[in-house]
């Protein structure tokens, strides 16, 4: 059994000697099937782990589900037999080096993980149950052949909120407490040989620990189309683990650090067209190391700057079915989401760089989300309502609030439909409810008494 448990874990694997992958908390396969790019969109749970800003513009109601997620590397599907058969058959140096040799420079990766999550507009709360994410690379050659792990896995409670500050200006952040075992470590043929004695541990490859962390982010929306057949544009900032924590909290080795990083994000929204709707195309410039994690093997932002641009496009027909593409590291990415009111699916197709540059060492990946739960039911991504006029009824609300708190002859006279005008209601309307007379517990009216003749005094009366 050990021998099966140390192939499976073999299903992740490199053909160069380090591991360079941006290892993150937790991926939204969303944003993997439209190239990563997700920081200027965040409309769902998976705020709470690219921009927490975006909760400020989530269009349901409310929604609780409990998802599961995994992925696989493509010669993971097309070798499991191979391995399967390798690590249980082998029993010897000599048979290992043999059947290991056919393996090299077929790279191998594997995830999973839950994430319940309850979100609404303005506020998500997330419980992430070990995210895991593996992956080997073989090194040397012949006897001196040597199997680098590096696998962590991730648990924690997620909290994010946000809120519009300004019309069309929204901001949020996001507390995570998380735990962390995990690490890397180094796997000798001989040890292989022996594998009826290996035990997997991912404390022993590091160590585990626990910590606090924070993401900060912001959205900005320009309600108005730039560009031929648009409606609207977002832009975004975001700095994630700000605290970079080494989960320090009952700490046990050296577990695998946060990176601290920046992105920034841009989104176009499209015209509706027939069956298809709001089509999103984005572009992020991506983690940009601030510090934090330095090693390249456990998440750190390092390698050269295409490896930071992530390129998306989804389009949504009706109300339930999304198509997904975009360019990610270099790599073409595909994708499908079903939405639906009591669960969800995504499946992904993506491409990981795992050298330093792109092209060098790349890895292609299958991954699959299904979640299961209730709450409102998914309205159209965007419209145009929720942008050009959901805008201008902010703007005018706003100008009129202000109106009213400020000397209202600093203020121009306004066109009828503008802040000034909706203002000047608004002050006549306030003032007219102060004189009008009280209708509430008012004393019943009483007839006047009639009026008195007046006196006649030529009477001799």
């Amino acid at each position: 059994m050990k021998k099966l448990s140390l192939a499976l874990l073999l299903l992740v694997g490199s053909n160069s000697f380090a591991l360079n992958e941006y290892y993150s908390l937790s991926k939204s396969l969303r944003a993997m099937g439209m190239g990563g790019a997700f920081y200027a969109l965040s409309d769902d749970e998976y705020a709470l782990f690219y921009n927490p800003a975006g909760l400020s513009v989530y269009a349901q109601d409310w929604q609780f589900m409990v998802p599961i997620a995994a992925s696989l590397g493509t010669n993971a599907v097309s070798k499991f037999t191979t391995l399967k058969n390798t690590f249980e058959d082998s029993s010897d140096i000599n048979s290992v080096v043999t059947s290991l040799e056919p393996l090299r420079g077929n790279p191998f990766s594997f995830g999973a993980g839950l994430f319940p999550y309850y979100a609404q507009k303005n506020f998500a709360v997330g419980l992430l149950i070990g995210d895991t994410k593996a992956n080997f690379t073989l090194a040397g050659a012949g006897v001196d052949t040597e199997v680098r792990l590096t696998s962590m896995s991730d648990s924690g409670l997620f909290m994010g909120y946000a809120r519009e500050v300004y019309p069309n200006l929204h901001i949020g952040a996001t507390i995570k407490a998380v735990g962390r075992a995990g690490g890397k470590k180094t796997y000798g043929t001989l040890e292989i040989a022996q594998s009826s004695e290996f035990d997997f541990d991912l404390e022993e490859l590091g160590g585990y620990g626990a910590g606090i962390d924070l993401d900060f982010g912001a959205l900005y929306e320009i309600p108005v189309g730039l560009l031929p057949f648009t409606i609207g544009h977002r832009f975004s900032f975001t700095v994630n683990n700000l605290l970079a924590t080494d989960f320090s909290i009952a700490q046990s080795g050296t577990p695998p650090q946060l990176p601290r990083y920046a992105s920034v994000g841009m989104m176009t929204i499209f015209h509706k067209f027939g069956p298809i709707g709001n089509a999103k195309f984005l572009l992020d410039l991506a983690e940009f190391s601030l510090g934090g994690q330095s090693d390249p093997e456990l998440g750190a932002r390092t390698g050269s700057f295409w490896k930071h641009v992530n390129v998306g496009l989804e389009v949504p027909f009706y109300r339930m079915l999304a198509l997904r593409t975009g360019f990610h590291q270099g790599n073409f990415t595909a994708g499908v989401g079903i939405n639906a009111k009591y669960f969800k699916l995504d499946l992904a197709y993506y491409g990981v760089e795992r050298g330093k540059s792109i092209g060098t060492n790349t890895e292609h990946r299958l991954a699959m989300r299904l979640a299961f739960g209730m709450g409102s039911f998914n309205p159209p991504a965007i419209s145009e309502s929720s942008l050009a006029d959901s805008y201008k009824n902010k703007l005018e609300l706003y100008q009129a609030e202000k109106f009213v708190s400020e000397d209202p002859s600093k203020l121009g006279e306004g066109e009828k439909g503008t802040g000034a005008d909706l203002g000047k209601q608004l002050e006549e309307g306030t003032a007219q409810e102060a004189t009008a007379p009280p209708q509430v517990n008012a004393p019943a009216e009483t007839p006047a008494p009639a009026e008195e003749a007046p006196l006649d005094l030529t009477s001799p009366d």
